[in-house]
C-alpha cells in the first residue's frame, strides 16, 4: 500500500499505522482481550512489522491477522 506524496514515496509513521490497525481492532473490544489474546496479537503484528514496513501492511493483512489471531485463541481454549 504505497502511496506517493509530490513524487515522494508515502511513509506511514508508528502512529499512523496505530490509527489504521484500530479500524481493525477496535479499541473497545482491544479493552476487553485476556492476557492470552494481548499475547497473541502482539506476536502476530510483531511478526508482521518485522517482515514489512508500516505502509505495506495492507488492510487485508490486519484482518488476516485478526482471523489468525482468532483462530490460534479459540485452539488455546480448547486445550
Amino acid at each position: 500500500m504505497a502511496y506517493e506524496t509530490k513524487g515522494e514515496p508515502y511513509k506511514e509513521n508508528h502512529d499512523q499505522f496505530v490509527q489504521r490497525a484500530s479500524g481493525v481492532f477496535h479499541s473497545e473490544s482491544v479493552r476487553s482481550w485476556t492476557r492470552i489474546e494481548r499475547a497473541v496479537f502482539n506476536h502476530l503484528m510483531g511478526r508482521l512489522i518485522r517482515r514489512h514496513s508500516y505502509q505495506e501492511i495492507s488492510n487485508e493483512m490486519l484482518y488476516a491477522c485478526q482471523e489468525d489471531m482468532n483462530d490460534v485463541v479459540q485452539r488455546l481454549k480448547g486445550c
